[in-house]
């Protein structure tokens, strides 16, 4: 099926909420969002992340390969930042390899540096973040204990990052477990927080998001109603056409061609 390796391509048609801009689908970030978690998928991923830049930065291909390595290391440091390392630690990372780049005499040469950059910026994360679990299941065990209160502009960022990451990961199954290890705090005390911002709960955040990208992929593209429903993580079509049903009180096919009937009416 064509829609195999999209697994994004519903941000082109589901923008972000509370004024973020969306960024539309782009192949090329998922390296950065491999860097973010420590996942070692970043480094197969680097090279058609650089190969996918379309816009020229120099006439010399030598020397636009190396203003693209300096995009790319500038990138990769903001997301390994997000991932857990330190402001410091992330930028000489980064100085470290584009100080090598005058030593770059082929793009050859170039994509080994790319790779050497994206991996150990990637495993330094993981390590992070490792080190970093037994800290969070010790602080989560508090926050259930006996939790304290956010600071409103506290509660206002978690909520923000969790719908972030809840729009980013629509393509697959989001866990209570994993939203609230994303924004360090208790699952119990993220739901209830969650709620209260919101005015519902998380899961049917989730499920209002999904199928708020569905009907806008309805109108707007030619993707069938199966391969929404696999883009958008749903465990089968049906199950698409019955959850969007709920939501909008008719099928996903009616749905789409009411579009047709208004633009022949136009």
């Amino acid at each position: 099926m064509r829609v195999k390796d999209e697994k994004l391509i519903y941000t082109t048609y589901l923008p972000q909420e509370k004024g973020i801009a969306p960024s539309g689908y782009d192949r090329a970030l998922q390296v950065y969002e491999y860097i973010r978690v420590g996942d070692r998928r970043s480094i197969p991923e680097a090279r058609q992340s650089f190969d996918a830049a379309v816009v020229p930065l120099s006439s010399d291909p030598l020397t636009n390969d190396k203003y693209r390595f300096v995009q790319m290391a500038a990138l990769a440091a903001d997301y390994a930042g997000q991932g857990g390392l330190t402001t410091e630690d992330a930028c000489n990372l980064r100085d470290l390899y584009v100080q090598q780049l005058d030593g770059c005499a082929s793009r050859e040469d170039l994509m080994r540096l790319l790779q050497q950059m994206v991996t150990q910026m990637t495993d330094r994360v993981a390590d992070v973040q490792r080190t970093g679990q037994l800290a969070l299941i010790m602080q989560m065990a508090e926050q259930e204990a006996g939790e304290e209160e956010l600071s409103p502009a506290a509660q206002n960022q978690a909520v923000k990052e969790c719908m972030d990451y809840i729009y980013y990961h629509l393509y697959e199954r989001i866990y209570l477990k994993d939203l609230a290890e994303h924004v360090r705090l208790s699952p119990g005390y993220l739901s209830k927080l969650f709620h209260r911002k919101r005015g519902m709960t998380i899961q049917n955040y989730i499920r209002h998001r999904r199928l708020e990208a569905a009907a806008s992929m309805l109108l707007y593209s030619d993707y069938s109603v199966t391969e929404i429903a696999e883009i958008l993580a749903f465990s089968s079509r049906s199950h698409l056409i019955r959850a969007f049903r709920e939501e909008y009180g008719v099928t996903p096919g009616i749905y789409r061609s009411r579009k047709g009937e208004t633009e022949a009416e136009s």
